[in-house]
């Protein structure tokens, strides 16, 4: 593990390097942006994830930056990037597409494009609908008990978008019918004691349940961390808990077929 955050702190301090030493316009790069955090289990999922697309895009340079917490941020590295490169793809790493996907990424973006009279191509972001559904679907249909009372609990981080808000209510509406729970109970981060207050009032006259954990997190970070403890902690039953996105090979497929549909825009 302190090898490993050694690595990151290194790869942090020195990503900007290849733009830093050259001198010429290169073709083109991939920046990877996404909120940031100073959980180890975030920086190991996405140091995974980066090398995942390195692999795909092995002669493509590839950078990340933040919009907060971590370095270096969006600025920064637009700021080195869109100066040097003569095309740029960015890949929001986001499921919500809320406040900080407008302010901190698009805003941002369209200002870069400004000063330096450039075009930056923006990967099309994951559909909540019809994407995560399928794959939320597939992982928990198969493990669905008969003669079980059950519960979908859906949490999310906060959004104040009305847009992102009606995509998670359509969501869940969406993947409850599919696995045919009508016991619902959908929340926000930090909003867990209202979810067990109803959760226990579904509760009553049951006695075998089973618990359908939903955290909508990429990241194996603090939220989704803090989600299981917290609900694991609060009720006995069989609990079935969803894995952060990041690892999971259909979404790390679709971010890179995303990328890929970049290429095609712009013309390579």
């Amino acid at each position: 593990m302190f090898l490993l955050k050694q690595y990151l702190n290194l790869s942090i301090k020195s990503f900007l390097e290849p733009v830093k030493n050259n001198k010429n316009l290169r073709k083109i790069a991939i920046i990877i942006g996404c909120h940031g955090s100073k959980d180890e289990g975030f920086q190991e999922n996405l140091q995974y994830f980066i090398n995942k697309i390195k692999q795909s895009f092995n002669n493509i340079d590839i950078f990340s930056c933040f919009v907060e917490i971590n370095h270096p941020s969006i600025d920064e590295c637009l700021e080195k990037v869109t100066s040097s490169y003569e095309k740029i793809i960015f890949s929001p790493l986001l499921i919500l597409n809320g406040e900080h996907y407008k302010f901190d990424i698009i805003s941002k973006i369209k200002l870069f494009e400004k000063k330096f009279k450039k075009k930056i191509h923006i990967t099309e972001s994951i559909k909540i609908k019809s994407e995560l559904i399928t794959l939320y679907t597939n992982f928990f249909l198969p493990k669905i008990k008969k003669n079980y009372s059950k519960i979908l609990i859906t949490v999310t981080s906060k959004t104040k978008n009305n847009l992102a808000k009606n995509n998670i209510e359509s969501f869940i509406s969406i993947l409850s019918n599919r696995l045919g729970i009508d016991n619902i109970c959908a929340i926000e981060f930090g909003s867990e004691e209202k979810a067990f207050e109803k959760i226990r009032i579904m509760l009553k006259g049951k006695e075998k349940v089973q618990f359908f954990l939903n955290p909508i997190f990429l990241f194996n970070g603090f939220l989704y961390k803090k989600t299981i403890e917290r609900f694991s902690k609060n009720f006995k039953g069989e609990l079935l808990v969803s894995k952060p996105l990041i690892k999971q090979k259909e979404i790390n497929n679709l971010f890179k077929e995303k990328i890929k549909n970049s290429f095609l825009q712009i013309k390579i």
